[in-house]
C-alpha cells in the first residue's frame, strides 16, 4: 500500500463537513479499492441523529483514481431520483500532523442498508432493469436478464 493510502476513523470521531455540519462516526461498514466506508450520525443541524454513509476516499498516491471518485460525487450531486443514492453533504478530511497535510475527500450519502446484489437475491416481485439509460451496471444486468425488486426502493 502507498504512502497516505490508507484512512480509519475511530468510533465516535467526529467529521466535520464542508457545509460546517459535523457528522459522528458509528463504525466502519467496508473498504473498497479507492474508498472506506462508515456508518455516520448527524451530530448537529437538520440532519441531527439521522444514520448516514460516509464515504471516504483513500487512495491518495493515485490522482487519476481521486478525479474519477470526485467527478462520480458531483454526478450524484446533481441527480434527483429515487433509484440514485441521494448526497447530502461533502467534505475534506485532513491529517494534519502529516507533511505535507494529507487531504481525503469525502462524501456523506443516503444510508442504504441493502445492497443490490441482496435486492436482487431477494426478487419478490420482479421488475426488468430495461431502462437504466447510461448507468454503467444496468447493461450487465439487462444483458444477463437479471429481474430484481425492492420495498423500500425502486428500480428502473
Amino acid at each position: 500500500m502507498a504512502y497516505g493510502d490508507s484512512i480509519y476513523f475511530d468510533v465516535d470521531q467526529g467529521i466535520r463537513a464542508d457545509s460546517g455540519f459535523w457528522y459522528k462516526c458509528v463504525q466502519h461498514l467496508g473498504t473498497g479499492g479507492n474508498a472506506a466506508t462508515y456508518l455516520v450520525v448527524g451530530s448537529d443541524g437538520p440532519y441531527r441523529g439521522v444514520l448516514f454513509a460516509l464515504k471516504v476516499f483513500r487512495k491518495l498516491s493515485e490522482a487519476k483514481r481521486r478525479e474519477s471518485f470526485l467527478q462520480e460525487v458531483g454526478f450524484l450531486h446533481k441527480c434527483s431520483h429515487p433509484s440514485i443514492m441521494r448526497i447530502f453533504d461533502t467534505g475534506t478530511y485532513r491529517l494534519p500532523m502529516t507533511r505535507p497535510v494529507r487531504e481525503y475527500p469525502f462524501v456523506v450519502a443516503e444510508y442504504l442498508p441493502t445492497t443490490l446484489a441482496e435486492v436482487i437475491r431477494a426478487n419478490t416481485a420482479p421488475m426488468r432493469f430495461s431502462s437504466c439509460r447510461g448507468w454503467p451496471i444496468c447493461p450487465i444486468l439487462t444483458r444477463q436478464s437479471f429481474t430484481a425488486t425492492s420495498s423500500r426502493r425502486t428500480f428502473l
